[in-house]
């Protein structure tokens, strides 16, 4: 898109509106920064008429959160070479929008925040600045003012300057504290998880595959992190946005972490209160799940211990559940696209089968495998494991106020009866349902009963599968919903099995052309 962006130049100065809304904390944290540099963390949209602006801004219904805004832009395009702006209206699919796009990263000067002559909505007039304007001392007086007192490491830098677009730069310091930590040091895990990500924010595959095979060389020992590390991260030092996701355990939100420089996902557990031996469970279970740190498994980064606002503040993936794009979006995938989820979804499960004691996930199920974009694919991984005694808390607590979501579609038929055991192969059978799921594109047992459903089950009956899904994964779903445990596959086979059904499709698909 930049090079794009350079095709099409701009070779006039340009006065540029956007009209958007932002919440009350942003508006005041602008305000209090008027005259510093501020840096767009995404492409930026604008309008050269500012009528056009104006109507984005009426049509955008404020709530009390929400403040109605209209950016006043004056962009000179002498002033900065590396991330350019360009006039891409001829381009757009709504040409008198006279759309301009800014580059990732790109740094303005905060001029004003005032209130409009009609009170209606705030003005914020911004300049683009040149590339002299922003150098690194400039940065990091910025970042010192951010965070006060704290520390300013070279990852908290290397992360600030990748939300700038600076991608060269922020990989340079990442390899930089690589190269100084030594080899046996656990904390090189997050390194190449950062590392990993940067490639996927610029499209380097190849850099990509690098660090996720770094990742993969790790020893379970090697990515364990003490318990005492995890965080108790407070309250004010999250700023919540959107709700992004709801069910019986708790709300969840995308929101920034403000100390850190990141966008994160905080779950707002359904929790009122909890007595010292509670606490101290939910606290176990949360160290347990932030010490497993694996490609395919949700990053919890700390948690939230005040009362009434227990939560989680974990990695955030911005597709959301499968269940989501299964169902509410519902996006489109090929079989290809369908068997790698299918994969990654089994080597993160395996991945917690293979400690000793193996780490049972209890709750499998659509919702609980998140989803992010990577290339032409997708990125899956598990979340909300390990955490039997804080659901058993939840459900005590909220009862009697009907937010627990129905999870028998996915359980095993042993689960099911009283004196049933869990083991792996109740995962297995767990994964099961959710291949089903991924391959009919179809809830389990939708509009069923609990009590009919655990009957269906536990009689041996299983769900039909249609004669469009590929045999071979018709198969391997049959394996793993298997009566007897027993008879199911462990992960391990269970992975080789789907990436033979990877192989198959990838032929024949060579074949049809």
């Amino acid at each position: 898109i930049q090079n794009q962006l350079k095709l099409y130049p701009i070779d006039k100065t340009q006065r540029l509106y956007r009209g958007q809304r932002i919440s009350k904390e942003e508006l005041i944290t602008l305000e209090q920064n008027c005259g510093q540099l501020i840096s767009v963390n995404s492409f930026f949209s604008t309008s050269a008429d500012e009528k056009q602006a104006r109507t984005f801004l009426n049509a955008s219904h404020a709530t009390n959160n929400l403040e109605r805004v209209l950016f006043q832009i004056t962009a000179d395009p002498k002033m900065t070479a590396t991330k350019p702006f360009a006039d891409i209206s001829s381009y757009s699919e709504y040409p008198d929008e006279s759309e301009t796009l800014f580059m990732m990263g790109s740094i303005f000067r905060l001029n004003s925040v005032n209130r409009s002559s009609d009170n209606l909505y705030w003005t914020i007039q911004i300049v683009l600045c040149g590339d002299e304007e922003h150098g690194l001392k400039q940065v990091l007086t910025f970042m010192k003012r951010q965070v006060g007192k704290k520390e300013i490491n070279l990852r908290i830098l290397a992360k600030f300057l990748s939300n700038m677009g600076k991608f060269d730069l922020a990989k340079q310091y990442f390899n930089r504290l690589l190269n100084e930590l030594p080899s046996d040091d656990p904390s090189r895990y997050v390194l190449y998880k950062d590392l990993a990500e940067l490639a996927s924010q610029v499209g380097d595959y190849d850099d990509w595959i690098h660090w996720g095979k770094q990742l993969l060389l790790l020893e379970p020992s090697k990515s364990i992190e003490q318990p005492k590390d995890l965080l108790q991260i407070p309250n004010k030092d999250l700023q919540l946005y959107e709700q992004i996701g709801r069910g019986g355990f708790g709300t969840v939100y995308r929101a920034r972490w403000l100390s850190q420089y990141q966008i994160v996902a905080v779950k707002i557990l359904h929790l009122t209160e909890l007595n010292k031996q509670a606490e101290k469970e939910f606290f176990n279970e949360l160290s347990l799940m932030h010490s497993v740190r694996y490609v395919y498994i949700v990053t919890l980064y700390g948690v939230c211990m005040e009362t009434g606002k227990y939560g989680m503040v974990m990695e955030y993936m911005s597709l959301g559940s499968l269940y989501k794009i299964l169902h509410q979006d519902r996006l489109l995938l090929n079989w290809l696209d369908r068997l790698s989820i299918a994969s990654q979804a089994a080597k993160g499960v395996n991945f917690l089968h293979k400690f000793r004691p193996p780490i049972l996930h209890r709750d499998i199920k659509s919702m609980n495998f998140l989803l992010e974009r990577f290339d032409k694919g997708f990125v899956v991984k598990v979340c909300d494991f390990g955490l039997a005694q804080t659901r058993s808390e939840t459900t005590r607590q909220t009862q009697k106020t009907h937010l627990l979501l129905c999870t028998f579609q996915w359980t095993a038929p042993e689960v099911l009866d009283v004196e049933g055991e869990y083991t792996e192969k109740s995962d297995v059978y767990s994964l099961g349902m959710v291949y089903w799921e991924l391959a009919e594109n179809k809830i389990p047992y939708d509009e069923r009963r609990n009590e009919v459903i655990s009957d269906i089950v536990r009689r041996g009956d299983r769900l039909k599968i249609t004669e469009t899904v590929p045999s071979d994964f018709a198969t391997l779903i049959k394996h793993c919903w298997a009566h007897k445990p027993d008879d199911r596959p462990d992960c391990s086979y269970l992975i080789e099995l789907i990436e033979e059904c990877i192989k198959n499709q990838s032929n024949f698909i060579f074949c049809s052309f």
